[in-house]
């Protein structure tokens, strides 16, 4: 059976309803504060956990992203060093993928997407961390 497929129906599954609270508190945030917070946190899983790749992909200084990161932690309660506490952070997020739109409103119309930098012409999807470059070492962990 197709992996996908298989995501697709526990997406809709009532058993995720669970996990579909857990991340309902940065879905609050971002929509109180237009913020972005269920962006970096799907970027961050994208990226394997790498918060380096997922700086670069999201245009972000390092630092900020580490505090987008402790924010996440603080609003959810949940530790993303802890195996466990990711899962079910990824699986909240699996639950929220139909009600979440790609296009968030914000005032005076719609986010766009962010502008790829020309010296960086590759074409890659930023979704998918596993090309490009890849940085080692202690901070990626």
């Amino acid at each position: 059976m197709d992996p996908q497929s298989m995501l697709r129906r526990l997406a809709s599954s009532p058993e995720l309803v669970p996990f579909r609270e857990l991340v309902r508190p940065l879905t609050e945030h971002d929509r109180k504060r237009r913020g972005d917070l269920l962006r970096t946190l799907r970027m961050y899983f994208a990226c394997g956990a790498n918060a380096s790749e997922t700086a670069d992909r999201l245009w972000l200084h390092r630092n900020s992203l580490l505090y987008r990161l402790q924010r996440i932690s603080d609003l959810t309660g949940m530790d993303l060093r802890d195996p466990e506490a990711r899962l079910a952070l990824q699986l909240g997020l699996l639950a929220t993928e139909g009600e979440e739109s790609l296009q968030q409103p914000v005032r005076g119309g719609y986010r766009k997407p962010p502008l790829q930098d020309p010296r960086k012409a590759e074409k890659r999807d930023p979704r998918d961390c596993s090309a490009g470059d890849h940085r080692s070492g202690p901070e990626n962990a």
